[in-house]
C-alpha cells in the first residue's frame, strides 16, 4: 500500500512542493517515480508562480471591491450622498488623494467632487493634508471606524438632545402662563395638563441621550461593550 500527500506552499520568493509520504517497505521502489515528477514540477515553478500571482491579484481586487461596495451602500446611515459615501469607501484603501485623482477614479466633475469632499469634512470623515513641494491639497480619510462613529453620532445625539430640551423648556414656559394667568375653561386646562405631562416625560429620554453621548465620547461605553473580544467569531 502507498499513501502520499502533496501540497504547495510559498517560502520567500520560491514555490516549493513538499511531499509527505508514507511508504510500505514492499513499495519503496515506487518512490523514484514521484521523485522524478517532483523535480519536473520544480523546473516549471516559474509558470506556476505567474499563474498563482495573477489569480491572487484578481481575488485581491474582488475582495477590495466587495468591501468598498458594502461601505458605500451603508454610508446612508451617516446621511451622506451616495457619491460621497463611495468616495469615502474607496479612500479606505488609499493613503491620500487630491481632487484630480478623486475625479479620475470617480468620474465626476470637480465641483461635484468638491461637494462630496466638503460633506465628508463636515462630519470628520476626511481631513485635508499638505504635501511639501505640491500646490495641490491632498485628503486623508478617517480609517478608524470607532472615531467615525463617536464623532458623528455624539454630534447628532447632542444636537437632538439640545434642540428638544430647549424647545421643551420654552413650551413649558408657555404652558405655565396658562396655569398661572389664564382665565380658561376646565377643558382647556385638561388639555394643557395633558400636553405638559407628555413633554415632561420626554425629558427623560433626552437626558439619557446626553448621558449616552458623554459615555461614548469618553469611551466609558467600552467598559460595558468592549470593542475587542478575546474570542471572536467571524
Amino acid at each position: 500500500m502507498f499513501l502520499y500527500k502533496c501540497c504547495m506552499f510559498r517560502k520567500g520568493s520560491y514555490n516549493t512542493f513538499f511531499i509527505e509520504s508514507t511508504i510500505t517497505w514492499y513499495n519503496l521502489r515506487k518512490y523514484s517515480c514521484y521523485e522524478k515528477r517532483f523535480i519536473k514540477v520544480r523546473k516549471e515553478r516559474g509558470i506556476f508562480l505567474k499563474m498563482n500571482d495573477e489569480q491572487a491579484l484578481e481575488k485581491l481586487e474582488n475582495a477590495k471591491h466587495q468591501v468598498i461596495d458594502a461601505i458605500a451602500e451603508t454610508m446612508d446611515l451617516y446621511a451622506v450622498p451616495p457619491a460621497a459615501g463611495r468616495l469615502y469607501a474607496i479612500m479606505q484603501f488609499e493613503e491620500q488623494m487630491n481632487l484630480d485623482e478623486m475625479q479620475d477614479v470617480m468620474g465626476m466633475s470637480k465641483p461635484s467632487m468638491s461637494t462630496s469632499v466638503r460633506k465628508l469634512q463636515e462630519i470628520d470623515m476626511m481631513k485635508k493634508t499638505f504635501q511639501r513641494g505640491s500646490r495641490k491639497h491632498s485628503y486623508i480619510a478617517e480609517k478608524n471606524y470607532f472615531n467615525t462613529f463617536i464623532s458623528y453620532f455624539c454630534h447628532m445625539w447632542d444636537r437632538e438632545a439640545k434642540m428638544n430640551l430647549t424647545a421643551i423648556r420654552e413650551a413649558e414656559f408657555e404652558l405655565d402662563q396658562i396655569f398661572e394667568e389664564g382665565d380658561v375653561s376646565e377643558e382647556t386646562l385638561a388639555k394643557t395638563r395633558e400636553l405638559y405631562t407628555q413633554i415632561e416625560a420626554s425629558k427623560k429620554y433626552y437626558r439619557w441621550l446626553e448621558r449616552l453621548s458623554a459615555s461614548v465620547r469618553s469611551r466609558e461605553i467600552f467598559k460595558y461593550v468592549p470593542h475587542e473580544l478575546e474570542d471572536t467569531d467571524n
